[in-house]
């Protein structure tokens, strides 16, 4: 309730990854490597609009010629900024010799 009632807005990311080629021991030993599935969100920055959008199912649907258009208003920060704040959450939680939770 204390999340409603604060006004803030939050998004939640979650990627779901299918068929990987890495073990749980490999993850356990390199969790930053699922990082790079975070270069899969599409975020743009249309200033006049009320804030960062996400056309991650949108885009496959916009033709190929208008693309480059939108490619202007591509917020690659936002993606790195994401990546990030996972790389720090995710060493922490795989502390060695400590349970996450």
């Amino acid at each position: 309730m204390k999340l409603i009632s604060s006004g803030h807005k939050y998004t939640r990311f979650e990627i779901q990854i299918r068929k990987t080629k890495k073990t749980l021991q490999d993850i356990i030993d390199d969790p930053i490597s699922l990082s790079s599935y975070f270069d899969r969100l599409e975020f743009f920055d249309f200033q006049d609009n009320t804030g960062t959008g996400v056309l991650q199912i949108v885009m496959k649907y916009v033709n190929r010629k208008f693309r480059a258009e939108l490619e202007k208003y591509r917020d690659r920060e936002l993606t790195r900024d994401i990546k990030e704040r996972y790389a720090l959450s995710v060493k922490e939680w795989f502390r060695p010799g400590e349970e996450p939770f």
